[in-house]
């Protein structure tokens, strides 16, 4: 599908194994996004985009799940809120 421009896949297969949530295709190559609600092995799901080489950010549906990804990720990796209006990194 296309967005604003993007093509956009939902649940696109990973190298790695599994799925990842979303991924948007630009200029420079293909973003990940993983959104996170807290059932999930977000660490698990995150490394796996890193080790296709494809560069992620972690969307949290909540506070509290921002919060725990905060503590428990990389601090190079980029944790967003459904609640804040932020852009995404890449921008």
């Amino acid at each position: 599908m296309r967005v604003k421009g993007f093509d956009v896949q939902v649940e696109a297969p990973r190298e790695t194994g599994g799925a990842v949530d979303l991924v948007v295709h630009t200029e420079d190559g293909p973003r990940a996004i993983e959104i996170e609600t807290g059932k999930s092995d977000a660490k698990a799901n995150i490394e796996k985009c890193q080790k296709a080489g494809v560069p992620v950010i972690a969307v949290a549906t909540d506070r509290e799940v921002e919060r725990r990804l905060r503590e428990d990720l990389p601090t190079d990796i980029s944790v967003l809120s459904v609640l804040d209006s932020n852009h995404p990194p890449w921008e």
